[in-house]
């Protein structure tokens, strides 16, 4: 169960961020509608926000799971090194945040480690091999997570933006994924249901404690998530979607 989430604002300049969508700029105010959103079905869910304030020079600063990844329950953290270059400086922006709650393990380069890429369910990490994640910062996040008990097993992408993009945990070992990801078999151990072609954003549901949150405006997706046995809290990401950002990307949950 989780207690604790870290959000942070959207900045002004949220619009200069990376994207690869195609789907026109995010509108500020809309965004920090949901944001306030978001973080109100967090706290639905039981847990306490911390929420930080918004870092202008950093356009993609929202998506706080990035530069960082939690251990839960284990009062430590992995400060990440974010594969893209204009988002190296988040990292150490979020390290008083995370100092807050316990010991702080960064990736060093040349390693680079997205905490997109990172998945956790039960006491395994799978690690997404990506554009934004190499085998150095691999390597060394395996090392950290082996010495509080959890193994971590990579999973090397060919295309697509971060892991958690396509595959999420959705009620105890289930996963949603998409099709190009539902048949991979380092998640043969688990029942995966796979999202609509035409839904394949949804694949990026987030499950906080007993409640499954599930983005706006995908029916099909929305209809198989009914009778998992959580509660079902709808959230619009419309702006974020701009950003190839989704649930998981805008907090950290431990």
């Amino acid at each position: 169960m989780f207690s604790q989430s870290i959000t942070r604002i959207p900045p002004q300049s949220m619009a200069q961020g990376l994207t690869t969508a195609e789907l026109g700029a995010p509108d500020h105010a809309r965004a920090l509608k949901q944001h306030a959103d978001y973080c109100a079905a967090l706290a639905e869910a039981g847990l306490e926000v911390d929420t930080l304030s918004p870092l202008a020079e950093y356009p993609d600063s929202v998506f706080v799971e990035d530069p960082a990844v939690m251990l839960p329950g284990k009062n430590a953290a992995i400060l990440a090194r974010p594969g893209a270059g204009s988002r190296t400086g988040e990292a150490e922006a979020i390290r008083p945040a995370l100092e807050k709650y316990g010991e702080v393990f960064p990736i060093e380069g040349p390693g680079t480690l997205d905490g997109g890429d990172v998945l956790l369910i039960r006491d395994r990490f799978f690690v997404g091999i990506t554009s934004r994640t190499n085998q150095q910062g691999f390597e060394q996040f395996r090392a950290i997570v082996n010495r509080f008990g959890y193994s971590a097993t990579p999973v090397p992408l060919r295309a697509g933006l971060h892991l958690k993009t396509d595959i999420n945990l959705v009620a105890e070992d289930t996963v949603l994924s998409s099709a190009d990801m539902a048949a991979r078999p380092e998640f043969a151990d688990y029942r995966v249901i796979t999202v609509p072609g035409d839904e394949a954003y949804a694949a990026n549901c987030l499950l906080v404690n007993e409640t499954l949150l599930v983005p706006a405006g995908f029916p099909k997706t929305l209809a198989l998530m009914q009778g998992l046995g959580s509660k079902i809290r709808i959230v619009d990401t419309s702006e974020y979607r701009k950003m190839d950002g989704g649930l998981t990307c805008l907090s950290l949950r431990f």
